[in-house]
């Protein structure tokens, strides 16, 4: 289906006192994205190491304008206090700092996803197939998220003024030009892909 994506991210840390902070980030919406969304945006959050714990709790949201944003999967937990410890260990021994690190994110739960097609569903595909598009397996619903992330340890205030907001150009964006130049991918963007089948 069509979505208007956002990725949210709530920084959680825990000082050695005890001390939880938290900040809260989110991206700019990616407007009808049906298999992909590309987002190209940098958060920066400070922190004071040493740390007892520190993750980022990430949300994939379909930005809805009359009944609320919706949460499309379930929160994703990415932990990164190893990741403070390490660049505080090289800062400490005068090594080279760990540069940027890539991983991917997968949100493999979502709301109602236990939810089997009752038996009228199913006979109604077999009868109708040109109505009823097959269902995807459960693990081609899955979501992919591609992430960089670098910690820079720093003995002063360089990164207080940092700036947080798209780095790059976004590939894939949905604009007027590419609706004149492409009028039947874009009818199915519009639709959905349930719809324009």
């Amino acid at each position: 289906e069509r979505n208007d994506l956002y990725v949210t991210g709530h920084f959680h840390c825990v000082d050695l006192n005890g001390r939880h902070y938290t900040e809260a980030k989110k991206t700019d919406p990616h407007k009808f994205a049906v298999n992909t969304a590309n987002f190209n945006w940098e958060w920066v959050f400070i922190v004071k190491a040493p740390v007892v714990k520190a993750w980022l709790n990430l949300t994939l949201m379909d930005e809805d304008l009359l009944s609320g944003d919706d949460e499309v999967y379930s929160p994703k937990r990415v932990d990164l206090d190893q990741l403070i410890y390490l660049a505080r260990q090289q800062k400490a021994a005068g090594r080279q700092q760990l540069g940027r690190l890539q991983q991917v994110v997968v949100f493999n739960k979502w709301k109602g996803m236990e939810h089997k097609d009752g038996c009228s569903l199913k006979c109604r595909r077999c009868c109708c197939p040109c109505l009823y598009t097959k269902p995807l397996k459960v693990n081609q619903k899955y979501a992919q998220l591609s992430m960089t992330l670098e910690v820079i340890p720093t003995d002063d205030d360089d990164y207080k003024e940092s700036k947080n907001g798209r780095f790059a150009d976004v590939p894939g964006r949905f604009s007027l030009r590419t609706g004149a130049v492409d009028p039947v991918n874009t009818i199915s963007m519009l639709l959905g892909a349930t719809r324009a089948k």
